[in-house]
């Protein structure tokens, strides 16, 4: 009966200790996500303006999103008599879902987004085609509502349209989420 107890105890001590590791979720959630990004300075190129992004996907052991994203105030050229200012996009990523706490609060994701750009207008601007990388932390409270972190960092080959060499672009994101 004394090992029965042990044997008890050192699995339940285990099993509880195991749920404060990072780990891969235990739930599978239908996601909406929206990312904002104010830039307050205007700059060479950029004005004062909100970035922001819409999200919806899945989240289990993966994730799968697809999204939109609009930054009207980004700065850009003008190309054939047409004023291309703005950055319009959409896109879609998969990546690694990881958790961390009891109720799986911590939410660490990371992968790679496909990402179709549009500098001016859609309808009269011009679109080019990258791959990128993200990532983010939320912390989601027991009603399924979460706030965090999000980083891009992108190869921006969108730049290309006004004679600009592509670059890699880091940005940031404040992030509200709701899990279904």
């Amino acid at each position: 009966m004394k090992k029965l107890l042990i044997i008890a105890s050192v699995l339940f001590c285990s099993n509880t200790y195991s749920q404060y590791h990072l780990r891969f979720p235990d739930t599978e959630n239908f996601i909406i996500k929206t990312h904002w990004h104010y830039h307050f300075n205007e700059t060479e190129s950029n004005n004062p303006g909100l970035n922001y992004v819409i999200e919806a996907g899945y989240t289990g052991k993966i994730y799968a999103l697809i999204g939109y994203e609009s930054f009207s105030a980004l700065k850009g050229a003008e190309l054939d008599g047409l004023e291309l200012n703005g950055y319009t996009s959409f896109h879609g990523a998969i990546g690694f879902n990881l958790t961390y706490g009891y109720h799986e609060q911590w939410n660490y994701n990371t992968g790679i987004r496909l990402v179709k750009a549009y500098r001016g207008p859609i309808r009269e601007g011009f679109m080019r085609c990258f791959i990128g990388w993200e990532g983010g932390i939320t912390y989601f409270f027991r009603n399924g509502f979460g706030i965090g972190l999000r980083g891009t960092l992108d190869y921006r080959y969108d730049q290309e349209v006004f004679g600009w060499k592509p670059e890699y672009i880091l940005s940031s994101y404040f992030t509200v989420s709701k899990k279904f």
